[in-house]
């Protein structure tokens, strides 16, 4: 599920889903791929590292 489709379902920011996405994936595994509101799959992108 993509962050805008999370945004949508749940009714928050797109920001605020990011930022806590962004936060979480961290400690766990993260999936090789996503699937798009089209339904296609995509490579799931890594979070940049902070420095």
């Amino acid at each position: 599920m993509s962050i805008r489709q999370i945004a949508e379902e749940t009714g928050l920011p797109k920001t605020t889903v990011a930022r806590d996405l962004a936060q979480v994936s961290h400690v766990g595994h993260l999936p090789e791929t996503v699937t798009g509101s089209d339904g296609k799959t995509y490579a799931a992108t890594r979070p940049t590292p902070q420095t």
